[in-house]
């Protein structure tokens, strides 16, 4: 991969964005984003913080921070530059490939992280409501593996592209919707 401008990354692509790439599920505590640590398997819902006011992440169950870089390299177990590669979306630099997270695919595009393995035609997308065409053209779908897995995943696009995803395990649809 060419060389990576670790400050024009950072500007790019803000901490509460990234944590998203990485799969975390954060929940807002004032100015701050707090939850589990899957690196560190905390149990602890306050154990990893995220300040995207400040850019930066501290694990208290690691006792490491720092910015969106070393936040990548601390969850996913990778250095540094990886992380970085992993940001940008670089496939030939995820080193876990048999680890999937269910964050990203394996090929770059002009969305940070299509899941394209999610499936259209399953039962619990058509059960919440969307025929398989329909869920096809939005990109929802049933994942069967990954940090969604068992969801019906649902992306959240800003500015044209996918941010991250919501996972839905059961819904109830307001009657003028439902078919």
């Amino acid at each position: 991969m060419p060389y990576i401008d670790f400050a024009a990354l950072k500007q790019q692509y803000p901490i509460d964005q990234v944590s998203l790439m990485v799969g975390l599920s954060l929940k807002p505590s004032g100015e701050q984003l707090r939850g589990k640590c899957p690196a560190c398997e905390s149990e602890n819902d306050r154990s990893l913080v995220v300040t995207p006011n400040n850019n930066v992440y501290y694990c208290h169950d690691a006792k490491v921070g720092g910015d969106q870089i070393a936040l990548v390299s601390h969850i996913r177990g990778i250095d540094m530059k990886q992380a970085a590669e992993f940001i940008v979306g670089d496939a030939s630099s995820d080193p876990s490939p048999e680890e999937d997270t269910g964050t990203r695919t394996s090929t770059p595009s002009s969305s940070p992280f299509p899941l394209e393995y999610l499936v259209h035609d399953h039962e619990l997308v058509q059960t919440i409501g969307f025929p398989k065409l329909t869920a096809e053209a939005l990109g929802i779908g049933y994942a069967p593996k990954g940090i969604m897995r068992g969801k019906v995943a649902v992306p959240i696009h800003a500015n044209g592209s996918i941010v991250g995803y919501i996972g839905i395990t059961e819904a109830k649809l307001p009657p003028r919707w439902q078919l």
